[in-house]
């Protein structure tokens, strides 16, 4: 007992050690509520091998947060600074309870710019990892600061990704707000790096980052903290990246900084090491796992392609060896999978893998049989599909005709998917891209990761967002 109480106290005491030189002046004049999540006699997620509570780890990233905030002007409130503060009831002495409508409350009474809720999940599944930003549905500016964060801790390696919700404090705020889930208690690696006094205050730096970022966005913010919002909403996404040797344009589009998202081959050399690079570009990265075709050179998919002939134990073996080559993978897309695609035994199996691993899936549209979208409903996993291929001409100005078509297609319906490729048509597909960025803009149609763009089927009666974290949306 003395021994736990001995690393505890050493572990606060590095805890706050680490200044940080924000940029002065930055965030001069914003009000930034901190909400660290749990507190008093609510503990939040439990590492019961370790003794370690969630609630002193969101406390300990909100301190640190806080003074770089205030070192970048910002004027900034924490909800509450003292997880084990004991308060008297009657003739008892307790642990007091910080509920949720005062921390709400603190945050309207002083007209805050931001409202930042910190978090750390847990999960049945040991191999669940990853950083999530949850913004409340149809908030424009929650959406943007999600993104923002999302961008900065990217680049800390690991899935990241950002979802609407419907948690109370995102719901009952009168700014923009966001809960960030720093990383998973449940997985071993996770917590020895959520533990780590270093690692917390690149958390910390990569979410001043994010505000940074954010405000500088956002100096068109009218009062009430709502942007402007776009007219429509476009997702590109770039396939093939990796395989056996670099394709052409890889490096021009790891240079161009859009919200793009990339989806790398899996089962090469060189996946892992593209992954980690657009992820820290800031990227939004896929799986880009190849599917039996009706018809091509079965050559063409690579390593660990799933086929309609394999069993469901050995498609669902390499669907997550695939996971494990491209480190920060947020979803998957098929590359090719005509055949596969339509198969609904063999989707069924491959969406198990990425509901088990919380990725969406993005539908190709290699064939207008396929079931994705019909068994992702089924199982609960989020999906998109694509509108468009961009570059099935090799040539600039057919590219840019596509992207034309994809913008009306987006102002039609409010947002639209175009896929593009690395490769043989790569040079020419990221020149049309950036030729067409300001056509895009005067036609007030915002590029977004295609994450944005996912539908949420409920599954068995569960929202995505609920299941099996450590709290109900109506405890956030």
């Amino acid at each position: 007992m003395l021994c736990r109480l001995f690393l505890l106290v050493s572990f606060f005491f590095f805890l706050f050690s680490f200044p940080y030189a924000a940029k002065a002046g930055s965030l001069e004049g914003k009000t930034i509520v901190l909400d660290p999540g749990h507190g008093g006699c609510d503990p939040g997620a439990v590492e019961p091998r370790l003794g370690i509570y969630e609630k002193h780890i969101n406390l300990a990233v909100a301190r640190r947060l806080q003074e770089m905030l205030r070192a970048a002007g910002a004027r900034v409130l924490l909800t509450h600074n003292d997880p084990d503060k004991m308060e008297r009831e009657g003739e008892v002495w307790c642990l007091p309870y910080i509920s949720l409508r005062e921390r709400v409350r603190l945050a309207n009474d002083h007209r805050a710019d931001v409202f930042i809720s910190l978090h750390v999940n847990s999960f049945s599944d040991p191999r669940r990892t990853g950083q999530e930003i949850f913004f409340a549905r149809g908030s424009e500016a929650g959406h943007r600061l999600a993104e923002a964060f999302r961008r900065e801790l990217a680049k800390l390696g690991g899935n990241t990704s950002c979802h609407p919700s419907s948690f109370y404090v995102l719901e009952h705020t009168c700014m923009p707000a966001v809960v960030v889930e720093m990383g998973y208690l449940s997985s071993a690696a996770e917590a020895a790096r959520l533990l780590d006094p270093g690692y917390q205050q690149r958390i910390a730096e990569a979410l001043c980052a994010g505000l940074e970022a954010y405000f500088a966005q956002a100096n068109s913010l009218p009062a009430g903290g709502k942007l402007h919002s776009p007219r429509a909403r476009v997702a590109i996404v770039i396939d093939d990246f990796a395989g056996p040797s670099e394709k052409k344009g890889t490096r021009e589009f790891l240079s161009l900084n859009k919200p793009l998202t990339f989806a790398v081959l899996p089962n090469y050399p060189l996946s892992a090491p593209t992954a980690r690079e657009a992820v820290k570009a800031g990227f939004e990265v896929l799986v880009h796992l190849p599917m039996e075709p009706l018809k091509g050179d079965p050559s063409w998919l690579g390593p660990g392609a799933i086929y309609v002939h394999l069993n469901d134990e050995e498609i669902e073996r390499r669907v997550e060896r695939a996971i494990a080559s491209v480190p920060g993978a947020v979803g998957m897309n098929n590359h090719m999978g005509s055949r596969a695609t339509a198969d609904p035994r063999v989707i069924r199996a491959v969406l198990r893998v990425a509901k088990r691993h919380n990725l969406f899936f993005l539908d190709s549209k290699t064939t207008n049989k396929s079931v994705i979208p019909q068994i992702a409903k089924e199982l609960g996993v989020p999906y998109a599909e694509d509108g468009l291929f961009l570059d099935a001409v090799n040539d600039v100005g057919h590219i840019k005709e596509q992207l034309r078509k994809l913008a009306q297609l987006a102002l039609k319906n409010g947002s639209a998917i175009a896929i593009g490729h690395v490769g043989v048509t790569g040079p020419n597909t990221v020149r049309a891209i950036k030729e067409m960025l300001p056509e895009f803009e005067r036609l007030g149609i915002e590029l977004v990761y295609v994450s944005t763009l996912l539908k949420h089927p409920a599954s068995a009666g569960t929202k995505p967002e609920q299941k099996e974290n450590h709290m109900t949306e109506s405890e956030r």
